[in-house]
């Protein structure tokens, strides 16, 4: 059965989905579904599938707010927007729509992956997926570098199926793949969780 892995987590002009799907921004293509700019426009249910390349799992297909054909910082160039799919990029689409088409491919997906790093705080997209993600029922898990201090968002921690450390999203997502029949079953939405 194909998966569909919404991928959440700060979006930079060096994103870290890129070690995950080789050919977003017209690197490796091998095994990849690739989309351009105007193909993103006119099929927006479209997702790209996992790259044998890149972690090994051919039956996962990605989804997220990271298909652009700008990694040369333009997206983070413009006080009007600090998103990757900018209008600024000239390829770009407006920030509503890009908000639309997140909570669509979360509710779209079958698990949600979190990358989050040193700057994870100040993520508040990224905090608002997750929170979605959870009131959906989604299967929540978040991989997390050493900066992150787990204390400080420890109520986005809560929602996750699992946390787990890693050097970078690769390894998390390698970790999460491993761990994902092991773990325990989500709390259903609405449901609030008992103090420790």
């Amino acid at each position: 059965m194909m998966e569909k892995v919404y991928l959440a987590g700060r979006i930079s002009d060096v994103d870290w989905r890129l070690g995950l799907i080789h050919g977003t921004y017209g690197y490796q293509r091998t095994g990849v579904e690739y989309w351009e700019p105007n193909q993103f426009r006119n099929e927006p249910d479209r997702l790209l599938k996992l790259s044998k390349t890149a972690c090994g799992y051919r039956d996962v297909y990605m989804t997220g707010p990271h298909f652009a054909s700008c990694d040369h910082r333009c997206a983070h160039t413009h006080p009007d927007s600090k998103h990757a799919l900018s209008q600024m990029c000239g390829d770009g689409i407006h920030p509503h729509e890009v908000f639309t088409r997140c909570l669509y491919w979360i509710d779209q997906a079958d698990w949600v992956f979190v990358w989050a790093d040193g700057d994870y705080l100040e993520a508040h997209g990224t905090h608002l997926e997750i929170g979605y993600a959870f009131a959906r029922g989604k299967p929540i898990f978040i991989a997390v570098n050493k900066y992150v201090d787990l204390g400080e968002a420890w109520m986005t921690f809560r929602t996750a199926r699992a946390v787990v450390h890693a050097r970078n999203a690769v390894e998390g997502f390698q970790q999460i793949m491993t761990m994902r029949n092991k773990t325990i079953p989500q709390m259903p939405p609405g449901s609030v969780p008992r103090p420790a």
